[in-house]
């Protein structure tokens, strides 16, 4: 029985697996059609490609030059307000750094990883900050509040990170706490994220917070869920950014002289990373634009230690090469200048502080801790480290004084140096040796008795060595002393002439002439006499040469005149031409050297031709066979590499992806081993400050209402300036206006354009190209339709993307921004012309000839379109002959302006004439630097803009005018006369000939008959009255039953109606499933009748 049941079992498994296989087989075989599947193959090799396509990186993307980790990632949380952006960011930084944070002011940086660091800034719902942000984020964190819903605020910060690179883009939803139902809950995060992803992409990342804790942060799962994704992020790598320099300050400090007036032009110290490319000088100078600010030039660059460097690598982290496990907490840096008191830090101008409150050290009674030993030795190290940073607190003078009074002894026994000479703002030396030493020496002495009292410490050695230096000083004189202080001037005023000396000693070569060698024993004499000062201030390239031209080399103060040997020899080692110069064919064997023919491959070396007589065969001494072959392995050689590089090319995508890695790759290394021998001064100089580097900017020229009204909630960035990039010139863009935009753009009118790190207004003219490429004149943007802008402005490259609003601030209510787009050209004159249509009227007529008036003014007018084509409104064409001189003819005076002109055909004087014309028009030289940070506020009324003007309609709006009225553009009622043509005059001889039926019947009009005056007034009896009255009432009666039964009629056709039409659709029901069926038997028999046969 269970055998059996097995085998049925077996059975039916087999039956079941053998339809699977007959359904297969006779799908694939004798089912299969040529329309079963159309395109199958195609989709197929398609899919392969874009998944080739997809794994593959982008060749043509913008290389990321300087690593991809190179300064700390900005990540930019952008929100309307009350959204929950601060909270969002104190809980990332608890995250990162085990740290609380207050108030979220300013960028803040912390280390994310073994090599990875953040910025965070947080943007308001300004339309500058969300401009300048979008700018320079690498990702954008998106907060919505998902109680409310979405804002404007979210898809104006969308469209304008679209229009400048498009950053990574994350979103959080916020306050899903106030929702009580679950169901809702569901609802509305489903509704938000496919809202979201319609608006960036499917898949895009969208957090859910639900709530907060009782310490005011999101709960940490839901935290860390965000900071992993943001650690694994690929950022993109945006072309502007790779192309240009720029640096986002997280400290601004008033570096000014406090000597200067307060309504003066102050000096301000930027801080913070240099990102995108390097930081180079233009022209001799750092040329830097502000945004909101304008234009302005540093002073000088300097590179500083970096503040907040990662926990592995960094170019001066001192655990660079020490390979890391997992981060410590003493890697987890937070550094926030701008955001208050965090750990006790603050900064202020060039100082940091530190404050510890005296809760943290509470007094411990001196019972056993003393320093006798009886007390724990770990409770003496606590105490002195206690004491230490009391000691700390406690201090009354502040540290620009206490530098200053520092000392150091480089040598033991050794002169102590005095810090106070090296920190004078002019840099100057003291008027004498001997006073400074002197000072230098009393100075030390008061400072190593203060050391005794505090350390009690002190070596008698050292003091005795101190008494015997000071005795040989002292012994010195006076005259030696002013004889040593000249020569000091003299060697430093030799020294200012020796500038950029790697490049000069390539050049004239390390002891070119006996002046070189002068100046090199008078900078080494100066060495050796400044041995003994520690803190010697070192000159950087800006300070050395501030206002020349770094390419421009100061050649050494030589007269290479008179050497010709050491000038022909400089010729010959440094300057191609140097051989022809002065005529000697046989030092220019010596520059060039060993040569190649390219067509044979023969090798000739130096003088081989001539003097060796060894050398290699010529030429001519080849057979011809021997030239022969060398054309056919040259042919060989060039046929394989031809080979390969079409089998390179017809590689797959990711093949040539990996070569070009490999290519670029290979440019680095060959580009660092380069620079590896060069010195930091000069490897700047070639390659300037690279990214990455922390950097403290010297800002010269600011407006005073900068310091007055900072802010450092909003971003401050510094974008790096090319050369020609302070020109103004005119701008084409291709640009379309935003659907949401309320209104058109009209041309001419004030908008503002933000292109490249600039924001700035001018007055666009738009246009449209004919299929004839002649760019149209348009008075208003198109619907739904892009269109050329034409404005004068600063040039940017083609494709830089372009973002158009009419305002920054909130005057304006909806949605903010008004067009984008792409720059696609720059020059200085672009051809945008306009119809002209000119009327005017004939006035005499002849046969095919007309004069024309009311056209022009002046005969000079109607002179410059002589030629031009007319058209009247029956269609007559005809051109422009010559003008008419007034008073040319007494019959018909002409008016000025008239003129000449020929038609195909005789014109009417009621006939009108049109010229059509094409008239350029130009744009107006306009452009206003949008100094958004020198407002009081920063989202206020555009009224109180000095630098916007303001539109006509806003004008009109403030100051309360109608808007004119012209009324020649009103419309008016037409009203044309009736025109009487004359009867049709036919001579009576044609009408004689003419037969009986084309003859005019004129016949005379009859009279009217005469008819009785219907018009008399009829009077009745009283019982005619009656009768009548009677007969009114009867058919008053008559009509009101006949419309009544009309109603009644209308009601039951109505009715009737419906029950037709319900009747109709069950028919029609019925009918479909019978159809149905009808086609189902049909094909079961059409089958059933195919195989029987």
């Amino acid at each position: 029985m269970a055998k059996s049941e097995a085998e049925g079992g077996e059975q039916s498994d087999d039956k079941k697996n053998g339809s699977k296989k007959d359904k297969k087989n006779k799908k694939s075989g004798q089912e299969r059609r040529a329309f079963a599947k159309p395109g199958a193959l195609a989709r197929s090799i398609k899919i392969s490609a874009e998944r080739d396509e997809r794994r593959a990186k982008n060749p043509n993307a913008p290389v990321d030059r300087y690593g991809n980790d190179a300064a700390p990632k900005v990540v930019a949380v952008i929100g309307p307000r009350r959204s929950g952006k601060s909270t969002l960011i104190r809980s990332l930084v608890r995250h990162y750094t085990r740290r609380k944070v207050g108030e979220v002011l300013g960028p803040m940086t912390m280390v994310s990883g073994k090599k990875r660091r953040l910025t965070f800034i947080e943007v308001s719902d300004d339309l500058s900050s969300i401009i300048d942000a979008a700018k320079v984020a690498d990702l954008i964190v998106c907060v919505i509040d998902a109680h409310y819903g979405f804002e404007m605020e979210t898809f104006e910060m969308l469209n304008i990170a679209a229009a400048h690179g498009m950053p990574n883009v994350m979103g959080v939803l916020t306050h899903l706490d106030k929702f009580r139902d679950g169901k809702q809950l569901t609802k509305v995060k489903k509704r938000l994220k496919s809202r979201f992803w319609a608006e960036l992409y499917d898949g895009a990342k969208l957090f859910y917070f639900s709530g907060l804790t009782t310490h005011e942060d999101y709960l940490s799962r839901e935290v860390l869920n965000l900071s992993r994704f943001i650690s694994v992020t690929k950022y993109k790598v945006v072309r502007w950014r790779s192309e240009h320099p720029y640096v986002l300050a997280d400290r601004v400090e008033d570096m000014t002289d406090p000597s200067v007036g307060k309504a003066e032009d102050r000096t301000v110290a930027a801080f913070g990373y240099v990102r995108g490319s390097s930081l180079r000088l233009v022209n001799g100078s750092w040329a830097l634009h502000v945004a909101g600010l304008g234009d302005l030039r540093a002073r000088k660059v300097d590179v500083l230690p970096d503040p907040c460097p990662p926990a592995q690598g960094g170019y001066d982290h001192p655990s660079a090469e020490v390979k890391k496990r997992k981060i410590g907490d003493k890697d987890r840096i937070l550094y926030a200048p701008m955001s208050g008191e965090v750990d006790g830090i603050m900064y202020d101008k060039d100082a940091v502080y530190i404050n510890l409150p005296d809760a943290r050290f509470s007094e411990r009674p001196e019972d056993g801790n003393k320093d006798d030993g009886t007390g724990d030795p770990g409770d003496r190290g606590d105490r002195e480290g206690e004491s230490m940073v009391k000691d700390l607190q406690k201090v009354e003078v502040g540290m620009d004084e206490l530098k200053k009074q520092q000392q150091m002894s480089i040598l033991p026994g050794g002169v102590p140096v005095a810090s106070g000479r090296f920190f004078d703002d002019q840099g100057e030396e003291d008027d004498g040796v001997e006073e400074s030493e002197e000072e230098d020496s009393d100075d030390s002495q008061r400072q190593s008795d203060e050391d005794e009292d505090v350390n009690r410490k002190s070596s008698v050695s050292d003091s005795e060595e101190e008494d015997e230096e000071e005795e040989e000083e002292e012994a010195s004189g006076e005259d030696y002393a002013e004889t040593k202080w000249k020569e000091l001037q003299l060697n430093r005023a030799k020294r200012k002439q020796w500038t950029q000396l790697g490049l000069a000693r390539y050049i004239y070569g390390s002891a070119a002439t006996a002046d070189d060698e002068q100046v090199e024993e008078n900078a080494e004499e100066e060495n050796e006499e400044d041995e003994g000062d520690f803190f010697t201030k070192k000159s950087t390239d800006a300070e050395v040469d501030d206002d020349r031209d770094l390419s421009r080399v100061l050649i050494l103060a030589t007269n290479w005149s008179r050497d010709e040997d050491a000038c022909s020899e400089l010729k010959q080692r440094r300057f191609a031409t140097g051989s022809g110069i002065d005529g000697d064919e046989d030092e220019g064997d010596e520059v060039y050297g060993d040569f190649q023919d390219v067509e044979t491959g023969e090798k000739f070396e130096n003088g081989a031709g001539e003097d060796d007589p060894e050398g290699s065969e010529s030429l001519s001494d080849l057979d011809e066979e021997e030239l022969q072959k060398r054309r056919e392995e040259k042919k060989k050689q060039f046929d394989a590499e031809y080979e390969d590089m079409k089998t390179d090319t017809q590689a797959k995508p990711h093949e040539n992806v990996q070569q070009v890695d490999h290519e670029r790759r290979l440019l680095n290394e060959k580009r660092t081993d380069l620079l590896s021998g060069v010195d930091e001064a000069t490897r700047q100089a070639i390659e300037g400050i690279l990214p990455g580097r922390y950097v403290r900017v010297e800002l010269e020229n600011v407006p005073v209402e900068f310091i007055q009204h900072f802010n450092p909630r909003y971003p401050v960035i510094l974008g790096g300036l090319q050369r020609g990039d302070e020109k103004k010139m005119l701008i084409r863009s291709r640009v379309k206006r935003h659907r949401w935009k309320r209104g058109v753009l009209k041309s001419h009118d004030p908008i503002v354009m933000s292109i490249g790190w600039r924001r700035y207004q001018t007055a666009p003219v738009y246009s449209i190209e004919d299929p004839n490429k002649r760019q149209r004149f348009l008075k208003y943007t198109p619907e739904h339709m892009h269109c050329y802008a034409t404005f004068w402005g600063f040039p940017a490259p083609p494709s830089t993307g372009l973002v158009a609003c009419q305002s920054l601030g909130r005057s304006i209510k909806g949605f903010r921004v008004g067009a984008m787009g792409t720059v696609t050209d720059v020059d200085v004159q672009f051809n945008i012309v306009k119809k002209l249509k000119l009327v005017g009227e004939p006035f005499v007529v002849h046969k095919n000839t007309a004069f024309i008036k009311r056209m022009f003014n002046s005969e000079l007018e109607v002179n410059k379109f002589v030629g031009a084509s007319l058209r009247t409104v029956s269609g007559i064409r005809g051109t422009i002959k010559k003008a008419l001189r007034p008073g040319a003819s007494d019959s018909t005076p002409c008016p000025p302006g008239a003129f000449r002109a020929t038609f195909e055909d005789k014109l009417l004087r009621s006939d009108l004439v049109f010229l059509r014309a094409w008239v350029p028009v130009d744009p107006k030289e306009y452009c206003s630097v949008a100094t958004t940070l020198l407002e009081a506020k920063l989202g206020t009324r555009d009224e109180t803009n000095s630098w916007r003007m303001r539109t006509t309609r806003e004008l009109r709006e403030a100051k309360q005018l109608p808007i004119p009225t012209n009324t020649d553009s009103l419309y008016k009622p037409i009203e044309r006369e009736t025109r009487r043509f004359n009867p049709m005059q036919i001579p009576k001889k044609l009408e004689e000939a003419l037969p009986y039926a084309s003859r005019p019947k004129q016949m005379k009009k009859k009279n009217p008959p005469k008819r009785l005056n219907m018009d008399r007034a009829v009077v009745m009896e009283p019982e005619e009255r009656k009768e009548y009255h009677l007969m009114q009432m009867i058919g008053t009666v008559k009509n009101e039953r006949v419309q009544k039964r009309k109603v009644a009629a209308k009601e039951r056709l109505a009715k009737k109606r419906k029950e037709l039409a319900k009747e109709e659709e069950k028919h029609q029901m019925g009918e479909t499933k019978r159809r149905k069926q009808r086609y189902i038997t049909e094909g079961l028999k059409q089958k059933k009748d195919r195989e029987n046969s």
